[in-house]
Formats: C-alpha cells, structure tokens, sequence
C-alpha cells in the first residue's frame, strides 16, 4: 500500500520531520484497518501539517501529548485547515506512537512508597 504512496514528492516531504521515520508505519496500520489510498493519503496529509508544526516549534516526536495536539488543532483552526477527522487521526496516531514505545503513555500519578486510597478518595472528592 504505501509503495503507492511513495512516488509523489509532496509525499516524499512527508517523511523529513520529527514524525518522518513514523509515516510509513502509521500508513501501513491505515491500510490494515481498510483505508483506501486516498483515505490514507487524507490522513497524512494532517500528520504532515502536524510535523511541519513540530519542526518548527522546534518539538521532538517523544514530546508529542494530547496538549500539543489541542494547540496544534487550535492554531490550525484559526486558518481554517482542520477538517472532519483531522482529530480523530491526530489521537489515532498519537495512539498508535504509544504502542511502540516512540511516545510515552500518560502519567497521571506516581509514587513508589505506600499510598493511602482514603486519603486519595477525598482528595477526588474535593476536586471533582
């Protein structure tokens, strides 16, 4: 599938930022789960804008989070340039990042020692 995809330079350009040594896995999940080509080619169109985005803000891929996502969309929204579906490919690939390992999960809580689930269950129940 992506073989196809590689003869257009434009495409070519697509494999030169932070997410660059990415786009051909992430292509290839695409087409794993039914995609057609230009529907995969829809799809990184999006994660191009967003590495260009990364690369200029100077971003490496591991620092790639839900957040900078959100600021990503909302610069890019402002222009117009986000369309149907651009989030859900966006957290599609951020996904698909954490399951290799490129991307660590997210943290919410750490702690090594013993931890106390009441004291936790109030704190909750202030905050929510």
């Amino acid at each position: 599938m992506m073989e196809q995809l590689v003869c257009n330079s434009a495409e070519q350009r697509w494999r030169v930022g932070p997410l660059g040594p990415h786009v051909d896995e992430f292509a290839q999940l695409l087409g794993a789960q039914g995609y057609s080509r230009a529907g995969v080619r829809d799809r990184l169109r999006v994660v191009a804008r967003l590495d260009r985005w990364l690369a200029h803000n100077r971003c490496a891929v591991d620092e790639l989070s839900e957040a900078k996502i959100a600021h990503f969309l909302r610069r890019n929204g402002r222009r117009g340039a986000v369309r149907r579906g651009d989030v859900a490919t966006l957290h599609h690939l951020l996904s698909s990042l954490r399951a290799r390992g490129v991307v660590r999960g997210r943290c919410v809580w750490s702690h090594s020692g013993s931890v106390d689930l009441g004291l936790i269950c109030k704190v909750l129940r202030i905050c929510l």
